[in-house]
């Protein structure tokens, strides 16, 4: 008995009786007809995009692959790794022309985003409570992103210093507290029991 992914494998129709070459060739006019070239030679295109503006599309069947990604395979012949990123040095997400493409990782794309000044955060002149991001209110806190990598972020101590008047936030400062001076008197009277024996 077969599963159904072993059926759709077998089916003698369509890209699965093609090769990898003819599919190439026939994915790549596909993505020609679905786009468009403007004035700055990007090809934009018109088909489906994701929530981030990438353009998205299938290919061999698997899954929605962002079309950059799958252009820059396609036509360098390479497979990349998942850490690896497609970077556009026309920074338009739609754009699929593989000149405009490069690979990087996402500290390349950050570095190169904070030189174009495209960097949304380090923009920013005031909290969203509408305080100033001075040298006096601010201050660097350590945190993990989504990747896991330890990154600095600016905290507002204005904000802060609202924010630890708010009654949940002292009941919970007033608690942690408390578990505070329970743990560090039993570790003291461990020590003395310990001492005396």
């Amino acid at each position: 008995m077969t599963t159904q992914s072993e059926n759709m494998r077998l089916r003698p129709r369509g890209h699965w009786t093609m090769t990898d070459e003819q599919y190439r060739e026939t994915w790549l006019t596909r993505v020609r007809a679905y786009t468009e070239i403007n004035e700055s030679g990007c090809w934009l295109w018109r088909g489906t995009v994701n929530h981030k503006g990438y353009g998205i599309t299938y290919y061999r069947g698997r899954g929605q692959n962002c079309v950059h990604r799958l252009m820059y395979m396609v036509t360098h012949g390479v497979e990349l790794a998942r850490e690896q990123f497609v970077c556009h040095t026309c920074d338009t997400p739609r754009c699929v022309n593989p000149v405009h493409l490069w690979v990087g990782t996402t500290t390349d794309n950050q570095r190169d985003r904070k030189a174009k000044g495209r960097n949304f955060f380090a923009n920013k002149t005031h909290c969203k409570r509408g305080h100033p991001f001075s040298p006096d209110n601010t201050r660097m806190s350590p945190f993990v992103d989504r990747n896991g990598t330890l990154v600095n972020r600016r905290v507002c101590i204005a904000c802060e210093k609202l924010r630890s008047q708010w009654p949940h936030y002292m009941e919970r400062n007033r608690a942690y507290q408390r578990e505070r001076k329970r743990r560090l008197r039993a570790e003291r009277f461990a020590k003395q029991a310990e001492s005396r024996t």
